[in-house]
Order: C-alpha cells, then sequence, then structure tokens
C-alpha cells in the first residue's frame, strides 16, 4: 500500500455554477477514492461530505501539471483520465472521463509522491492498467 496515503485539493467549477469543491485524494485497496465537499461561494452553505470512487482498473492516466503558459502561471494541476466517461459521472468538473484537480504549492510535494507511488504500485502488480505517468 502507498506511504502517501492522501492529497488535498479542489476543482473550481467552469460551467457557471458558483460552487467550489474541495476534498481529499486517495487509494484504496483497488479504488481511487476522492472524498469531497461542494461549497457555494456566494453563501458559504456547503453540503455534506461525500465519497466517489473510481475503480484503479479504469484508470488511463494520471498526469501531474506544473508550470507557465502564456506568462500566465498555470499552477498545479492533477490530471485523472479513466478508459470510461461513466466513471466519472458522479465527479464534480469532470468531463469525457477526465477531471482537473487543483494542487496547492503547499501540497506539490506530496502529489507528487502519491503519482509516483501510485504508478510504481500500478507497475509492479499491473492493477494500473495502462496508466501513463507525465509531468509537465
Amino acid at each position: 500500500m502507498c506511504a502517501v496515503c492522501w492529497v488535498p485539493f479542489s476543482i473550481t467549477r467552469q460551467n457557471g455554477e458558483r460552487q467550489l469543491c474541495t476534498g481529499m485524494l486517495y487509494r484504496d485497496v483497488d479504488e481511487l477514492c476522492f472524498d469531497l465537499k461542494l461549497t457555494d461561494t456566494a453563501t458559504g452553505f456547503g453540503t455534506f461530505p461525500r465519497r466517489v470512487s473510481i475503480p484503479v482498473n479504469e484508470l488511463q492516466s494520471i498526469e501531474l501539471m506544473k508550470g507557465w503558459h502564456s506568462r500566465e502561471w498555470q499552477g498545479i494541476t492533477l490530471v485523472v483520465k479513466t478508459n470510461q466517461a461513466r466513471s466519472m459521472k458522479e465527479m464534480p468538473g469532470a468531463q469525457q472521463g477526465k477531471v482537473e484537480l487543483n494542487i496547492s504549492p503547499a501540497n506539490s510535494l506530496l502529489a507528487d509522491a502519491f503519482v509516483h507511488e501510485l504508478f510504481l504500485e500500478g507497475a509492479s502488480s499491473n492493477n494500473l492498467a495502462g496508466a501513463a505517468l507525465e509531468q509537465a
């Protein structure tokens, strides 16, 4: 099992909704789990926490992206893609089987270690079917 247990993240909804999603990403045996909470940015009211789980064998890739684009700091993003769009149907901000998790600079090393360990575990046990590890 992975020595790095969790990675805090946020998702800012892009489709005009006034919601911020915050949560923790972790691996639980053969699932990637997202414990999350939605908060209305106008009122500050939030939903009860909930869990979204994705079977590890449905992961297509996990990419940790860091850096600049056209003179603008893009920050740190953990991009999770699945083989099937339905795997992500419960995940806020997901489109076509892909979700982008915003990672704070303070948690950059934690996210990096999580991705590396997830990839190494999957490669050694063959549970992470075809997952790609990329860093920009």
